[in-house]
């Protein structure tokens, strides 16, 4: 089904960019690269390293203008000196979304100023973003882990969503060895300018969501008609109480 929201270039990317994909052993940029090639994507991939031609036998572009063309998704890896830069190259460059996994400056002035720089490059290109310090996105119907997660989702019908990236390992955790799969997984620690419910009921094939305790659910007021909710739960408290059943793991639902 071709998806016509405005959260689509986030949620169903045909296209993805690492910007700060990295050979080195137990990096970022790597562990998220490895994930992203692993998950076997069906849209185009490229990765960004100004300092290498080439990153896990890949060609490596040194920008995002490099590239010649708009990219749907980046995904950002950077030290968090570049991110401000690096959106605003890819918003020149027609970039729509953007998930920032770097972490703020240690200080909490700093982090302070460099969020508001995200936000105001952000709302200069309309960018819409994950982030920061996000957990990343997993579409499994694409073949989509942009994370930096240790364990892959198995293909499901529900949609998994929680206030950090914590909570979405130790569910996945879980869900894997018992067989249950999601459509979607999200993290919305520190997110701007997205409604998480409206991206994940995308796709028609979800039966329903997780939704993970505190400020997630307020971290955006809806600005255009969303998509029809599908049912929710909480998923710290429910999970384990049994809302999903492990005999039927696709079909299962919230609720």
């Amino acid at each position: 089904m071709t998806l016509d929201h405005y959260l689509r270039p986030l949620v169903a990317p045909s296209s993805v960019a690492l910007i700060g994909a990295s050979e080195r052993p137990g990096s970022l940029g790597r562990i998220v690269y490895e994930n992203i090639l692993a998950g076997g994507f069906q849209g185009e991939i490229f990765a960004v390293n100004p300092n290498h031609k080439r990153v896990l036998g890949r060609r490596a572009l040194r920008s995002l203008a490099a590239l010649k063309k708009p990219v749907e998704l980046a995904v950002i890896a950077t030290p968090c000196e570049h991110v401000s830069r690096v959106l605003a190259e890819g918003g020149a460059a027609g970039l729509k979304a953007a998930v920032i996994l770097t972490a703020p400056p240690p200080t909490t002035a700093a982090a302070q100023q460099w969020e508001r720089e995200i936000a105001r490059v952000a709302a200069k290109y309309r960018i819409r973003i994950l982030g920061t310090a996000a957990f990343g996105v997993i579409r499994t119907d694409l073949g989509l882990n942009a994370t930096m997660g240790s364990v892959q989702a198995l293909p499901g019908r529900l949609a998994l969503i929680a206030q950090s990236g914590a909570v979405c390992s130790a569910l996945l955790d879980f869900a894997t060895p018992l067989g249950i799969g999601f459509s979607s997984v999200l993290a919305m620690f520190r997110t701007r300018s997205v409604e998480h419910a409206a991206g994940l009921a995308l796709r028609d094939s979800t039966r329903g969501i997780f939704d993970g305790d505190g400020p997630a659910g307020e971290a955006a007021k809806p600005s255009k008609p969303t998509p029809k909710p599908k049912p929710s739960s909480n998923a710290r408290a429910r999970v384990v109480g049994g809302t999903i059943n492990p005999s039927n793991p696709s079909g299962g639902r919230a609720g």
